[in-house]
């Protein structure tokens, strides 16, 4: 009997201590329930962070690159951007790298547009950042990306693609060189093209130069570029684009063309 009695005690005892701690975690009168902390973490970041969009600027062969954004939008609002440059042919397409990049105001002039493009909601707002001192080809061509990449992420974009001229290229690793396109597209369709072919410089590393035809000993060489140009005209999609024959002798070159004129049209739409 008397064991029995403890043990009733003892369950007494348990049962206020776990009535005690749930009233700890329990909030005040009014306040609103805590949480646990993985899922108020996974809330907040699926709530802040949006849908990204990325966008193209313009590109010919004197522009030396393009300018690529990738902007994050929630509400109707940009809230991050991420700003590259992706340089021509002479620099195998690679990314400009800020860190060792020697020019001032082109570090600056990232943070800057980062900056200013945050918040906006209108291609009207991003027309009307003041282009940075010191860049003035890049700011616009990052004013015309962002433009966009907001595009993209409302309903105001009509046709496939974008009017402009794209950039597009195969790949620069590839042992006998590779191709770029500069593509211009009109009412969905691909207007003009100019087809270049760059290869190595053996006596600077990461450099190339581009193919140049006067000189070339294959004759199908400069044939090919030119028929290609023709050819690729009033294609309107990847599918247009491989049912173009190759031209016979430059089998690597026009495999290389077609897929920087495919990467061309990617980023137009």
């Amino acid at each position: 009997m008397k064991t029995n009695k403890i043990i009733m005690q003892l369950l007494v005892l348990v049962l206020t201590f776990s009535l005690s701690a749930c009233a700890a975690n329990e909030p005040a009168p009014g306040e609103p329930k805590q949480k646990d902390s993985q899922t108020q973490s996974s809330q907040q970041t699926s709530a802040g962070a949006g849908n990204t969009y990325i966008g193209y600027s313009d590109a010919d062969p004197k522009s030396k690159g393009e300018a690529k954004i990738e902007i994050s939008v929630l509400d109707g609002k940009i809230t991050d951007v991420i700003i590259e440059e992706v340089q021509d042919g002479s620099k195998g397409h690679t990314t400009k790298n800020l860190a060792v990049y020697p020019h001032k105001p082109a570090i600056e002039g990232d943070e800057y547009f980062r900056e200013k493009f945050t918040g906006l909601s209108s291609t009207t707002e991003i027309d009307n950042v003041d282009d940075y001192a010191g860049i003035t080809s890049s700011s616009t061509k990052f004013k015309l990306a962002a433009k966009r990449a907001l595009i993209k992420s409302g309903t105001k974009k009509s046709g496939t693609y974008f009017d402009g001229s794209f950039m597009g290229y195969s790949d620069p690793s590839a042992e006998k060189g590779f191709a770029t396109a500069y593509v211009t597209i009109r009412d969905d369709v691909i207007e003009s093209v100019i087809l270049e072919e760059w290869q190595q410089d053996k006596d600077k590393k990461g450099a190339f130069l581009l193919k140049d035809y006067e000189i070339y000993p294959l004759k199908e060489a400069r044939d090919a570029n030119e028929y290609f140009t023709k050819e690729f005209v009033n294609a309107a999609n990847s599918e247009d684009i491989d049912a173009i024959d190759d031209f016979a002798g430059v089998t690597s070159s026009s495999a290389s063309y077609k897929k920087a004129v495919k990467m061309a049209l990617e980023k137009a739409i």
